[in-house]
């Protein structure tokens, strides 16, 4: 994947804030001009170069799934050019299409007209390339990259609620990106709001063990790509009347359900349990989760206002006419937890500017970069 930003002007400080903020990526190679950064999966791997002659920036990000790394990054380098009021700024998208001897075509779509084919009623899901003639997939090209927020607030949430619930079936292959994608949507959300609490969790139906309850909120670390539920007894709270979450959360909660059933194996233990205990964790939670919306009486039925996502099933779930206001979610939270220990999760702003609740293993990488 690769974007193009062509300046005005080359303002200092650029690239290398860009290269400070994303620390924690270093290969050790950098310059004046550009650095090469590696995931922490040591799969993806990363170019930034500035052009200061053509006033140009070109982020380019090679991998099996290069979305979650590039949407990281992608973000990571907007803020940056954030820091500098009325700089002209045209964001441009490399073609996909090759020639016969496999070059790669030199056509540039514009992003913003790439976003306003996507808006359109009924969108234009495909665009020309001036070079090959060939139509392009719009929703391809711009798979991964990340809405500026120089358009407003409103229209940023619009954009990225739009990028979660278009899944294609390729959520499993880009678990990280659709995980960092939802949390960005209710960081944007909770600040509109003006609340502040975890995201992630499940709702299921306890054992009586360990709150003596016959429903539980569990709590999740939520590193984008690691999502997985805190060691019990940290963050499991009893749930008397489980149908008032589904009834004021509804499609909040199948939203989560969608992103949370598709959460892949963590590349390496945490919590001192194996990779296999924390998967089947996970999937435990996500079979109780939706067999309990599917016991929810039947008048609880509700439209699904996010739109799009069909790989849910159609279960029974609640009535909302708007989406979830995380005051009221900030305010139940609360209800549970007085103290807002929240199960020992910290809550950490990454770089890029997204807050995350983590675990004390994965915040550990975030303290360290600063």
């Amino acid at each position: 994947m690769r974007v193009r930003y062509s300046l005005n002007t080359m303002p200092p400080g650029i690239p290398t804030w860009f290269i400070a903020r994303s620390h924690r990526f270093s290969t050790g190679t950098h310059w004046r001009s550009g650095v090469l950064l590696r995931h922490t999966d040591g799969r993806h791997f990363a170019l930034l170069e500035a052009n200061r002659h053509r006033n140009t920036v070109e982020l380019t990000v090679r991998g099996p799934s290069p979305a979650a790394f590039f949407s990281v990054l992608d973000d990571g380098l907007n803020l940056t050019l954030e820091r500098f009021p009325g700089l002209d700024i045209t964001r441009r998208v490399p073609c996909r299409c090759q020639d016969d001897g496999g070059e790669p075509c030199p056509e540039l779509f514009d992003y913003e007209d790439l976003r306003s084919r996507l808006a359109r009623t009924p969108p234009r899901e495909q665009i020309e390339c001036r070079k090959s003639t060939e139509l392009v997939s719009v929703q391809t090209l711009l798979h991964g990259f990340a809405p500026s927020e120089r358009g407003g607030l409103r229209a940023t949430i619009d954009q990225i609620r739009d990028t979660v619930v278009r899944v294609d079936g390729k959520l499993g292959e880009q678990s990280e990106y659709q995980q960092r994608m939802f949390l960005k949507l209710q960081h944007l959300l909770q600040l509109q709001q003006e609340a502040r609490c975890p995201s992630v969790f499940a709702l299921v139906q306890g054992g009586r063990r360990l709150t003596g309850s016959a429903y539980e909120l569990r709590l999740y670390c939520e590193e984008p790509g690691a999502w997985h539920r805190l060691p019990e007894p940290d963050g499991v709270y009893p749930i008397t009347q489980p149908a008032n979450w589904y009834r004021r959360f509804g499609p909040y909660l199948q939203h989560l359900l969608t992103i949370l059933k598709h959460v892949a194996p963590l590349a390496a233990p945490v919590l001192g349990m194996t990779v296999d205990a924390l998967d089947q964790h996970v999937k435990a939670d996500c079979d109780a989760m939706k067999e309990l919306m599917a016991q929810a009486p039947g008048q609880l039925r509700y439209e699904d206002e996010l739109g799009g996502l069909k790989t849910v099933d159609p279960t029974p779930a609640a009535h909302a006419s708007t989406d979830a206001d995380f005051r009221a979610l900030e305010a139940m939270l609360t209800a549970l937890d007085p103290d807002r220990a929240w199960g020992g999760l910290s809550r950490t702003t990454t770089p890029e500017g997204l807050t995350l609740y983590l675990c004390l293993d994965h915040v550990k990488a975030y303290r360290q970069a600063v």
